[in-house]
C-alpha cells in the first residue's frame, strides 16, 4: 500500500529481521537475493510461451510493410538480470530466467532474416560479468554496460546499411565522456521493495559528454508537455535526478539522469549536425542513456514507450508523415509477451 503511513519503515524492519535470519527470499519469493548478493526476481510458475513464433511473424511483417519504403529496421533486446551460467541462487530458489524465449526468439528472426541485435553477449565471461554489468540493487544495466551497448549498436546500424553514424568515432570514445561516480546514491526498485538494510545502497557512475552539442527537446507524457533547447548536457541529462535521488532514494533514482528515465514520447533534435540520419525507436527505459548517448551521431530520434498506448495515435500519425531512416524496436526481456508487442501488432494490423 503505497500510501500507508510510515510504510519504508515498515519494510525496513521487516527487512533487517530477514537479514538476521538470513533469509535469500524475501516477501514470499517477491525478490531473491543470489549468492554475489545481487536481487533477482522469482519464477515458481513458469508458464511456456507459445507465441514466439508469433512476435518474430509480426517484427517481419513489421520490418516488410517498412522497408519497402526504404527504412531498415532492427530489433534489439538487453539481456536479463538473470543469467543462468553466472546466476547462483541457494537450492530451491527459482529465479526468472527467459532464457528460452530469447533463444526461441532470436532463432526465428534469424530463421525470417530480421536483423537484431542478442545484448547477451555482452554477458559472455570474456567481457562483462552481471555482477558489473547491472546494479545490485535495481533491474537496469549500469551506465558504463549501457554504453558499451550504444557503441555495438551504431557499429550494428553502420554494417547494415550506409549510414556510416560518427564516422571519427569520437562519440564512441570513452575519453570524450567524463566518468563521475555517486557514492552510495543508488537504491533501485528492487531494493526499494526490501529496503537498504537488507540490500544497501550503492555507487551509481555516470557519464557526461566533455563536448558541446545544440539540442532542441520536446518532451510530452500524460502533463504538460515540456520543451528544452540549449547544450546536450542541459537538454538531455536532468541532473536534478541526482539531489532528488539524495534526498529520497526510496522515491526518485538517478537513473532518471538520462532523459528523465522515460517518457511516453520524445522528439530530440541535434542542431549541430544539419545533414544527419532521422530514427525512430520503439522501446523502454532501458535505452534512455543510449539515445543520450546517440543523439550527437544523429539529426533527430523519435521515441516511444512500447508499453505506454496513449500515444500509439501520435506515433501512426508520425510514422504517416515523417520518412524515417531506421526504425529499431527495444523490447527488455521480461516483456516479450502480447502487451510488449501490442504496439507492434497494431501497426501491422492497421496497414494489411
Amino acid at each position: 500500500n503505497e500510501s500507508f503511513t510510515g510504510r519504508m519503515r515498515w519494510i525496513e524492519g521487516y527487512g533487517l529481521v530477514q537479514k538476521l535470519l538470513g533469509k535469500k527470499e524475501f516477501n514470499n519469493f517477491d525478490i531473491l537475493q543470489d549468492e554475489a548478493n545481487m536481487l533477482q526476481y522469482s519464477n515458481f510458475y513458469v508458464d511456456p510461451n507459445e507465441k514466439t513464433q508469433g512476435y518474430a511473424l509480426l517484427l517481419k511483417k513489421f520490418a516488410d510493410r517498412y522497408e519497402k519504403n526504404g527504412t531498415k529496421v532492427f530489433f534489439v533486446s538487453p539481456p536479463s538480470k538473470y543469467v543462468p551460467t553466472q546466476t547462483h541462487l541457494e537450492p530451491g530458489l527459482i529465479g526468472n530466467d527467459p532464457t528460452q524465449i530469447m533463444d526461441e526468439l532470436f532463432m526465428n528472426l534469424d530463421r525470417l532474416g530480421v536483423a537484431n541485435i542478442d545484448y547477451r553477449y555482452l554477458l559472455d565471461d570474456e567481457m562483462i560479468k552481471y555482477t558489473d554489468a547491472f546494479f545490485r540493487t535495481d533491474h537496469h544495466w549500469k551506465i558504463p554496460t549501457a554504453f558499451l551497448a550504444f557503441q555495438d549498436l551504431v557499429s550494428f546500424i553502420n554494417a547494415h546499411t550506409d549510414f556510416n553514424l560518427d564516422p571519427t568515432g569520437y562519440y564512441r570514445d570513452l575519453n570524450s565522456y567524463e566518468s563521475v561516480v555517486y557514492p552510495n546514491l543508488m537504491v533501485g526498485t528492487m531494493a526499494r521493495r526490501t529496503g537498504v538494510l537488507y540490500a544497501p545502497a550503492e555507487d551509481f557512475e555516470a557519464y557526461f559528454p566533455k563536448f558541446k552539442a545544440n539540442i532542441d527537446r520536446y518532451s510530452e507524457s500524460s502533463g504538460e508537455p515540456l520543451e528544452r533547447k540549449g547544450d546536450i548536457q542541459d537538454t538531455l541529462y536532468a541532473k536534478q535526478a541526482l539531489s532528488l535521488a539524495e534526498e529520497d532514494p526510496y522515491s526518485n533514482t538517478p537513473y532518471d539522469l538520462y532523459l528523465n528515465g522515460i517518457e511516453p514520447h520524445e522528439k530530440i533534435e541535434n542542431q549541430s549536425l544539419q545533414d544527419g540520419k532521422k530514427i525512430l525507436f520503439l522501446r523502454d527505459s532501458y535505452f534512455s542513456p543510449i539515445l543520450a548517448f546517440l543523439a550527437p551521431t544523429v539529426k533527430s530520434i523519435s521515441s516511444y514507450w512500447v508499453l505506454e498506448t496513449s500515444m500509439e495515435g501520435k506515433l501512426i500519425q508520425d510514422l504517416q508523415e515523417t520518412h524515417y531512416d531506421a526504425i529499431v524496436i527495444e523490447i527488455y526481456p521480461y516483456n516479450l509477451n502480447d502487451e510488449g508487442f501490442a504496439v507492434i501488432r497494431d501497426l501491422v494490423e492497421g496497414t494489411e
